[in-house]
């Protein structure tokens, strides 16, 4: 590239820049063009930035501004050496300097300094605890998560009563928003533009003899003017007389001062923007009758503030300033939030036991309320359903058959989840070993894996010379038995593999997350007593036609026809989504578990990034009006958000558990996610000593009002909340 022409790009760039805003906002400050509004009290920075950007606003119609050329020179002299730029330039083209791409562990000492620059301005981006800042980042494409989300047309996410207020105010009808004196006045007309004397007395205080009379002395001292504009005799300010007469034409007094008539650079934009600012929202039909002018050059003008992104289209012909549509948006979302109070905890419990299946969706009826079936869906689909909403969640594998899938599923069987597993419509991953005989388990549909897997880091420093072989045996494609991947492994190391060391290595690579089975028999034969795993094991020494037997030291206790190692083994290979995609899924899976994305629930989920990355995409669908910020579950925390028919569910819960009486118990296992007790809210205040937990084998029986929790052998111990102690039997409920 050409260095003159590289020069010419950087000072025009410069001015939209993040360093000339704030050059610009030192610069003002040391010319006391922002004085402090109390004198010996120091200015807010937030508040300084701001006034900053308004007399930036106005200062970019001036390119003359003197403040604006000491910025511009800070720029390009004091911070960017650009003889510099251009000596670089010059040896670049002239081939004395070549660039070549290197990768170091270490950045350069020229790089450093860059390095601590980026790291200082991201370390304060967010105020998030030092666990998450730990955590990885997350990059959100903020174009790819507009498609993704979907365009929505904005003028759909304003409230109409507070377009009606926000018009009013503007224009200066609202209570307290009147003007007041004869500065008021001349205020109205320099904020508001020309008006008629009956428009002005509308929007003060005064009686229209004082009004009159503050009018009278204006014009005798010259600061407001009398013009004809669209047919109608109005007054206006000194300061648009230029204006007046260049965009419009109109005919000004001869007596107006030298001052006021030099020319404007542009002032059909200056009153087409006032208009706009001082109205909520705006049509085109409406500015050409205002301004008498033609629709074609209304239409062309606001077009060209479209582009320079001033003001925006709405529905078809409805246009409104880009400030005014942000004050819009802002009181929209503030009044749609104040709109709903927050229910009681044990409302929201009830709507979680009804979104995941384990209770139905009734309105309030006893007669519903009274039924024992567990489980609201049936059959095969029914096993879909639950694996899609629960997809991604590690669960201890002894619950999923013995407590999960039977509470929402009312005719399950063990069959409905091997078919899925073998048709290869469900995969399995293991997340953590919990003892010996379980471990975290998670289930994925294997068409939408992506959204919920987390692929396991390759740690090679940390596995064995023989769970490094079986991940080598299995890279190279298909599915194996246990006895297929042993002949594999001795065929390339050759020397015969100990079948109980290929077992616990198998199973060391499972709670890796790094291999499945294609059935759900190894996690049941785990999760069995060893008596059971005994006795369910069967050798065989047959030697098959054609194919030699070799002698294996064999544990007594193992074969390969064990149940542990049923079924065959492949690498879990799943194509991982970009972080836009990867956080947009996310979220959408919380929603459809949990109905409330908050705080707890992303620490709960173990979300990449913690809350503030999930609320930094949150807010971005707000935006697109896919869902509401608010408080709507009391202990839910301040910042928490759900689509409106959710909010809508919560409301009808509220009402029928102020209308009903009959409700029926339900025992879920203490680690369910239906449970939210213990997990996105505290337990309830009870009066015993023993601490309840979410704790494998522990039950929890959830009413309306109260809860119980039942733990230990044969559930001995318990805890229950509420004024009333009750005795529960374990029996009376549906637990499998």
């Amino acid at each position: 590239m050409n260095q003159k022409k590289l020069l010419q790009i950087v000072r025009e760039a410069v001015g939209s820049s993040a360093l000339f805003a704030a050059r610009f906002r030192e610069c003002a400050a040391r010319a006391l063009l922002m004085p402090g509004r109390t004198p010996g009290h120091r200015t807010p920075l937030w508040q300084q930035r701001l006034r900053a950007s308004q007399l930036l606003e106005i200062a970019q119609g001036y390119p003359d501004f003197p403040v604006i050329l000491e910025t511009l020179r800070e720029c390009l002299q004091d911070v960017y050496d650009l003889p510099a730029l251009e000596r670089l330039m010059r040896r670049l083209n002239g081939g004395e300097i070549q660039i070549s791409d290197v990768t170091t562990t270490t950045p350069s000492p020229f790089a450093t300094s860059l390095l601590f620059g980026y790291v200082a301005e991201f370390m304060y981006q967010s105020d998030a605890p030092l666990a998450e800042r730990r955590a990885s980042v997350l990059s959100l494409d903020s174009e790819l998560l507009r498609n993704l989300l979907g365009q929505v047309d904005p003028g759909e996410l304003l409230d109409p009563q507070v377009i009606r207020q926000v018009e009013e105010e503007l224009q200066r009808l609202a209570p307290g928003r009147r003007a007041k004196g004869e500065e008021g006045l001349f205020d109205l007309l320099r904020e508001l533009g020309p008006m008629t004397v009956e428009d002005l007395a509308q929007r003060h205080t005064g009686s229209s003899e004082e009004v009159a009379s503050y009018l009278e002395n204006l014009l005798a001292v010259k600061r407001i003017f009398p013009a004809m504009i669209s047919g109608q005799e109005r007054l206006a300010c000194m300061d648009d007389a230029a204006r007046l007469r260049d965009a419009l034409g109109v005919r000004l007094p001869e007596s107006l001062p030298e001052i006021y008539l030099h020319r404007v650079s542009y002032p059909l934009r200056d009153l087409f923007l006032r208009y706009l600012r001082a109205h909520a929202l705006v049509t085109a039909e409406q500015l050409a009758h205002e301004f008498s002018l033609g629709i074609a050059i209304v239409e062309e003008q606001l077009q060209q503030l479209r582009e320079q992104g001033l003001v925006m289209n709405l529905q078809q012909d409805i246009w409104v300033s880009d400030e005014v549509f942000r004050r819009l948006r802002l009181r929209s979302l503030q009044a749609a939030r104040e709109a709903t109070r927050p229910v009681a905890a044990t409302t929201y419990a009830r709507l979680l036991l009804e979104r995941q299946g384990v209770l139905p969706a009734t309105d309030g009826s006893p007669a519903l309320f009274a039924s024992t079936s567990p489980g609201v869906y049936e059959g095969v689909d029914g096993v879909m359903r639950v694996i899609e909403q629960l997809a991604g969640v590690g669960l201890p594998a002894s619950l999923w058959e013995s407590q999960i899938l039977p509470a929402r599923v009312r005719d399950y069987s063990s069959e409905m989840l091997d078919e899925l597993l073998a048709t290869g419509a469900v995969i399995w991953s293991g997340q953590k070993k919990l003892g010996e005989d379980d471990g975290l388990v998670a289930l994925h549909l294997q068409e939408y894996a992506a959204e919920s897997f987390t692929p396991a880091e390759a740690d090679q420093a940390n596995r064995s010379a023989l769970q490094q072989a079986i991940v080598a045996v299995l890279a190279d494609g298909g599915a194996w038995f246990a006895q297929q991947i042993s002949q594999r492994i001795r065929d390339k190391i050759g020397e015969s593999v100990d079948l109980s060391a290929l077992q616990e290595a198998l199973w060391a690579l499972v709670w890796q997350g790094v291999i499945t089975s294609d059935i759900w028999a190894p996690l049941r034969a785990l999760t069995r007593s060893s008596s059971n795993a005994r006795t369910s094991t069967r050798r065989s020494h047959r030697a098959r036609r054609g194919r030699p037997v070799y002698a294996q030291p064999v544990s007594p206790r193992v074969s390969y026809n064990t149940p542990n190692l049923a079924g065959r083994w492949s690498l879990l290979q799943v194509e991982p989504l970009n972080d836009t995609e990867r956080m947009l899924a996310l979220a959408e899976n919380m929603l459809d578990r949990y109905g409330i994305i908050s705080r707890q629930a992303v620490i709960a989920e173990n979300i990449p990034g913690g809350f503030p990355s999930m609320q930094t995409l949150c807010r971005s669908m707000e935006d697109s009006g896919r869902i509401m910020r608010g408080r709507f579950v009391e202990g839910l925390g301040g910042a928490q958000f759900a689509e409106r028919l959710t909010i809508d569910r919560l409301r009808d819960l509220a009402t029928q558990a102020t209308q009903t009486r009959h409700y029926t118990p339900v025992a879920l296992s203490a680690n369910d996610p239906a449970n939210v007790w213990g997990n996105l809210l505290p337990w309830p205040a009870h009066p015993a000593t023993l601490v309840p937990t979410r704790r494998a084998g522990a039950l929890v029986v959830v009413f309306w009002r109260q809860i119980v929790t039942l733990s230990g052998a044969r559930w001995q111990k318990k805890c229950w909340s509420g004024r009333k102690k009750r005795n529960y039997s374990p029996q009376r409920f549906s637990t499998r």
